[in-house]
């Protein structure tokens, strides 16, 4: 989840897009849910395309802990970069980590698996992009809950289905003319399987920022 969560386009990163297809809803499901496993030695292995360009890269999870804006983090390493950080306080799950794109680290709450379909909750974070301060309101909205969803050649069960529409401002005005399509999918007991962004934003004074790809589960193995 190396790009998971952008600031000013915060809701971006970290997901991107290859050829998936839903299947069928799910009706009720009382299995215990956590969309996040943090045991030590499980890893997650994911394909990246990001503006045309394709890569890969595995996070671990270890036995270190680290407390980051009062909540606690366990840390996971990342092949492909720094450090990143997952949480969970209550049913609200947390990921903290550095964007290179951005040049500082976030702190996004990225799922609450308490909430009903069509739910919502929001966030507003700061960033600098281009040379320009800037915030991001993100509103992350439930779309589908107990899904079974096809990423990577593979179907998975009890999936969550989150959307975010972002709001950006910037040089004390709201930003029109943006595109903003940020889905994440989320497998219980697994974690992220799949995210795709597709993003245009204007920005005064700057040249617009423009970002497509996406994230796919390519092999895990949980302990």
């Amino acid at each position: 989840m190396k790009n998971i969560f952008y600031a000013f386009l915060l809701a971006i990163t970290l997901m991107l897009s290859y050829s998936c297809k839903k299947k069928n809803k799910d009706t009720g499901n009382n299995t215990p849910q956590n969309f996040q496993p943090t045991t030590a030695g499980s890893t997650w292995t994911y394909a990246t395309v990001s503006n045309g360009t394709s890569s890969n890269y595995t996070l671990t999870a270890t036995s270190k802990d680290t407390t980051i804006n009062s909540n606690s983090y366990k840390v996971f390493t990342n092949s492909g970069g720094p450090n990143e950080y997952f949480g969970k306080v209550s049913s609200d799950y947390y990921h903290y980590s550095f964007y290179a794109a951005i040049n500082q680290a976030i702190e996004l709450l990225y799922i609450k698996d308490n909430l009903a379909v069509n739910a919502n909750w929001k966030q507003t974070k700061n960033a600098t992009i281009n040379g320009v301060n800037g915030t991001a309101e993100l509103e992350c909205v439930v779309v589908e809950k107990s899904i079974s969803y096809l990423a990577g050649g593979k179907t998975y069960t009890d999936v969550t289905h989150i959307k975010i529409n972002p709001t950006f401002y910037a040089l004390g005005f709201k930003l029109t003319n943006n595109k903003a399509d940020i889905h994440y999918y989320f497998a219980n007991n697994i974690g992220l399987i799949y995210s795709s962004t597709d993003l245009s934003v204007a920005i005064p004074l700057s040249a617009p920022y423009t970002y497509a790809g996406t994230v796919t589960l390519t092999s895990y193995n949980i302990k």
